[in-house]
């Protein structure tokens, strides 16, 4: 592997890992604590705050899959790839469509 290509990896993953890590902690405080209660507005409806975190939560594994896994795999069953990035892609998109419903109504 040429030295130029391990080096935009790493620079790759240097900024990916910590993205998808702050994204998905994010996620899991939002739906497991009362967070977002001291906000107060749109954010002291718990479904509201229980939407946003399983989309940020969805968005953090997307990340991750998009810019770590598919560098570090790239011989990775086409499939299966498409199958989790699927999903993690339909989780968020129906968590932040449900968000906005949320908040309109």
């Amino acid at each position: 592997m040429p030295t130029r290509r391990i080096m935009s990896l790493g620079v790759l993953l240097a900024v990916a890992v910590p993205w998808a890590l702050a994204l998905s902690v994010l996620g899991l405080w939002l739906i497991f604590s009362s967070g977002g209660g001291a906000l107060g507005g749109v954010f002291s409806d718990r479904r509201v705050v229980v939407g946003v975190g399983i989309s940020s939560l969805a968005c953090g594994q997307l990340v991750f899959m998009l810019c770590v896994c598919d560098r570090v795999f790239p011989r990775a069953s086409r499939r299966l790839v498409m199958l989790g990035e699927g999903s993690a892609g339909l989780v968020f998109g129906l968590a932040l469509l449900g968000v906005g419903v949320l908040m309109l109504v």
